[in-house]
């Protein structure tokens, strides 16, 4: 993940893997494949919030998986979508390249989306463009009903293509954040900041990527989350232009929280770095 993604989504979930007494129930929990649950209902046994966090191999052992190569590629068609998803990533540890074969098998079946993910992404990480091309189509349409599941979804997909330098992310990005900018659109869990983040790390962008960035970006230095505001700022910084100076700085006028209102600062000076005398200071 980039750091923005890494940072904001960590803020929403990162007290997932600790006891069952500070569960919260988010989008990628309702995706099947996806195994933050099945840590989540692992028995305590002995540790403190503070203290520890469930190991891969630890999960598997517990849910019956042996943990060598046969077992773990018997796994890859186990009834549960989680086993597969952490059976796919413990090979992809354990056996490297070796694992292409069988992660590119179990893709070709495999309809849970979190565990699509998981096996894309390895495959994909190996170069092979099975698991790109997968990766695309699920940047486009994650195939969930639930609007947060879908969200998230799409947003790893568009966070793994990017890591992979895949120009093909900047449209799938630019299409969620559209998706996120309508109304009735998912706004749980920092999903709207982790999706603008994502376009804030782009390689590069095409004049119209930018411009429907910096719409956007626009209206969200105004939303109510302030790690929206604060990723809004940073794109804004990036893609404004004299117009969208004018609203930062706006924005800044009534900002009453601290981390937002710095932030908000520093981009506006990078903002007038980058567009020099075309903006009033």
């Amino acid at each position: 993940m980039t750091r923005w993604t890494l940072f904001l989504l960590t803020l929403s979930i990162g007290t997932g893997l600790r006891g069952q007494d500070m569960v919260t129930i988010e989008p990628r929990d309702r995706v099947e494949g996806w195994y933050t649950v099945m840590a989540r209902e692992l028995p305590n046994r002995g540790c403190t919030d503070s203290g520890c966090s469930w190991t891969l191999e630890h999960l598997l052992t517990y849910y019956g998986v042996a943990l060598n190569k046969d077992g773990l590629k018997g796994a890859l068609r186990d009834a549960r979508a989680d086993v597969r998803s952490m059976a796919a990533d413990e090979l992809v540890k354990t056996e490297g390249r070796a694992a292409i074969p069988w992660l590119a098998d179990a893709l070709s079946s495999e309809r849970a989306a979190g565990t699509r993910l998981h096996v894309a992404n390895s495959l994909a990480q190996f170069g092979d463009e099975r698991g790109v091309q997968a990766l695309e189509n699920l940047c486009k349409s994650g195939g969930q009903s639930e609007p947060g599941a879908e969200a998230s979804v799409r947003l790893y997909a568009s966070e793994s293509l990017l890591q992979l330098h895949k120009a093909t992310c900047n449209n799938c990005a630019i299409d969620l954040l559209r998706s996120l900018d309508r109304p009735g659109a998912p706004r749980e869990f920092a999903i709207r900041a982790a999706a603008l983040a994502v376009a804030t790390d782009f390689e590069s962008a095409t004049q119209d990527q930018a411009a429907a960035i910096r719409q956007i970006a626009e209206r969200w230095i105004s939303d109510e989350d302030d790690s929206v505001r604060r990723v809004a700022g940073r794109a804004l910084a990036l893609y404004g232009d004299a117009a969208s100076y004018q609203k930062l700085k706006a924005a800044l006028a009534v900002e009453k929280e601290p981390m937002a209102r710095d932030s908000m600062q520093e981009e506006l000076r990078r903002m007038a770095g980058r567009l020099g005398g075309t903006v009033e200071k």
